[in-house]
């Protein structure tokens, strides 16, 4: 059958969607996602975990569905849809889909009492169960040869969609310098890191790279250093070993989901109480790990 997951959010709320669309994948289903297409568009494709259909929740035909019309020139995919969940506060989305799918189930966005990627699968119940594996990782485009002929360089996103969950940069900084010699640093900005100021002395600038790109780049790094952040999601996504720095939010419901992720978060809920010395060592931890396994890091 034809499933539709309708949810909006920024990118790291998108990319929590992920095991949903891996259990619906693994029991058969096609899906269909109603997302934002600026932060959804690397869910959809024929991986075991992507969407088959996208329809742009920031589109016009949208609008007309969040107010509670079912759009005409969506009306014929929507009736293909044997049911739908809505994770959205809307009562005139869930009323309009009604009008087109015969079963509609209605879902709080925020998660209550687990993590947010566990609390999305709950209305699946009947739908689809848990696979037996992992969510595998987020296929990417692999960069050209010329940009993508080393992976001896660091990520580092030094910004979030919140200041209060930002770390320094100045400590961001520090760590880059701390690891090791041969391991050059990209700096990622994005629009909200304008004002924080500019990147260290030696490091590479990614900014306002498209999502793609951002993707493979993040890919080919041997390490991804962040906060809590839609990057973060997209770093333990693709595979790459992520260290993600948490304060007031509680990474017990947010952490990013990977197979390489570990989470440091600062016992008192203030970021700035992380020192650059715990944040290190987390890092180094990181990347002996996965040398170690004699998994490529990246």
């Amino acid at each position: 059958m034809r499933v539709l997951l309708a949810r909006t959010g920024a990118l790291g709320d998108v990319l929590l969607m992920r095991t949903a669309l891996w259990w619906l994948r693994a029991g058969g289903h096609a899906v269909t996602l109603l997302a934002p297409a600026r932060t959804a568009s690397l869910l959809v494709g024929a991986h075991a975990s992507q969407a088959d259909v996208l329809l742009d929740a920031d589109s016009p035909s949208a609008a007309r569905l969040f107010g509670g019309e079912l759009p005409p020139e969506w009306a014929e995919h929507l009736g293909t849809c044997a049911a739908a969940v809505v994770y959205s506060r809307s009562a005139e989305l869930a009323a309009a889909l009604s009008a087109a799918i015969p079963d509609v189930r209605w879902h709080a966005p925020q998660p209550a009492g687990r993590h947010a990627a566990d609390w999305l699968c709950q209305p699946l119940a009947g739908l689809a169960e848990a696979p037996a594996s992992s969510v595998p990782d987020l296929p990417v485009t692999p960069p050209s040869p010329v940009s993508g002929r080393s992976r001896d360089f660091v990520a580092i996103h030094p910004g979030s969609g919140s200041p209060g969950k930002n770390w320094s940069t100045e400590r961001f900084a520090e760590v880059a310098r701390g690891l090791e010699p041969d391991l050059t640093c990209v700096w990622v900005r994005g629009p909200a890191e304008a004002g924080l100021g500019p990147a260290p002395a030696g490091a590479t600038e990614l900014a306002g790279a498209a999502l793609p790109a951002l993707a493979a780049k993040l890919a080919a790094a041997r390490l991804y250093l962040g906060n809590d952040s839609g990057s973060s999601h997209l770093a333990a996504a693709v595979g790459t070993p992520t260290l993600a720095l948490f304060g007031p939010t509680d990474p017990a419901l947010w952490a990013p989901r990977g197979r390489r992720v570990r989470v440091l978060r600062a016992p008192d809920g203030r970021l700035e109480s992380l020192t650059v010395a715990a944040v290190l060592e987390a890092a180094r931890e990181l990347l002996a790990t996965c040398a170690a396994r004699a998994l490529p890091c990246g």
